[in-house]
């Protein structure tokens, strides 16, 4: 458990104090993952093959230290990279009330977390041993984009996929984007 300082009288962009919006969250959090446990034991799982893994104990995991190790390398040293996660931590921060990006300890724990995710985005299937991995999402990210993307510096594996997932019908001019796939180098 943590204490929040001044969680009584501060409020949130919602309006609510800070710790009704950490218990509010926490307890959104707590029901999606009490609906993905149901929808997981109601299609018979765990199986053998189903795992669960939290971020931090993926620092015991060789090859994901060692992609995490290069992400880290490329993304300092490309500028559009750069920009790219600089954007998508800014948005997680306005995301969570954040107006003003001016805590510079703030901006650096989003931006690790971003780094943190990529070795995932970019070879989920070496990391976890498995022969294919797809990153599904509901909209757009353009950093995702910009790293399936032919000529980008940090290069998705042949056995990981990108994948937009919308209703039928939802897509504006219902035509898909393809995303070239890259042979592992």
């Amino acid at each position: 458990m943590f204490r929040i300082q001044g969680s009584s009288t501060r409020t949130t962009r919602s309006g609510r104090t800070v710790r009704a919006a950490a218990r509010k969250a926490r307890g959104e959090i707590n029901a999606v993952r009490n609906r993905i446990l149901r929808a997981w034991d109601n299609l018979g799982g765990p199986r053998r093959s189903d795992a669960l893994c939290m971020l931090s104990m993926l620092f015991e995991n060789r090859t994901y230290v060692e992609k995490l190790a290069e992400c880290e390398s490329i993304v300092k040293g490309g500028d559009d990279l750069w920009e790219a996660c600089v954007a998508v931590s800014r948005n997680i921060l306005m995301g969570r009330g954040v107006e003003e990006v001016s805590n510079a300890e703030r901006e650096r724990r989003a931006m690790r977390y971003i780094i943190e995710e990529i070795p995932l985005v970019l070879d989920s299937a070496r990391i976890f041993e498995a022969p294919s991995s797809m990153c599904f999402y509901h909209h757009r990210k353009p950093l995702a984009e910009m790293i399936f993307s032919e000529g980008s510096a940090l290069r998705a594996s042949s056995r990981q996929g990108y994948a937009l997932v919308r209703p039928v019908g939802s897509f504006a001019d219902d035509t898909v984007s393809e995303v070239p796939v890259h042979d592992d180098q």
